[in-house]
């Protein structure tokens, strides 16, 4: 069927050197930074999305992904079920 035509966003950084005895804490927070920084702007270089769309985008970016919070109840609510809703 060809190519599904979403487009896929790659940025490779600069590396990142910690010495040999580096305070592994610091390090951590400096990679975090950076990547943070990397999905920052991927997402604001990715196309608006829009209509049923938004479900993949964060409410942060006016999407209506849920938060990793609400993800996380929502799988445990439907870990919890004894019913399954849909065969029931």
């Amino acid at each position: 069927r060809g190519r599904s035509k979403i487009p896929i966003y790659i940025e490779v950084g600069e590396p990142i050197f910690i010495p040999k005895g580096g305070d592994v804490e610091a390090a951590n927070e400096q990679l975090r930074a950076a990547m943070q920084a990397q999905l920052d702007r991927q997402q604001a270089a990715y196309p608006t999305l829009t209509g049923d769309d938004l479900r993949y985008l964060p409410a942060r970016l006016g999407g209506t992904a849920p938060t990793p919070e609400e993800a996380h109840e929502r799988d445990t609510h439907d870990m919890s079920r004894t019913q399954d809703e849909f065969n029931s």
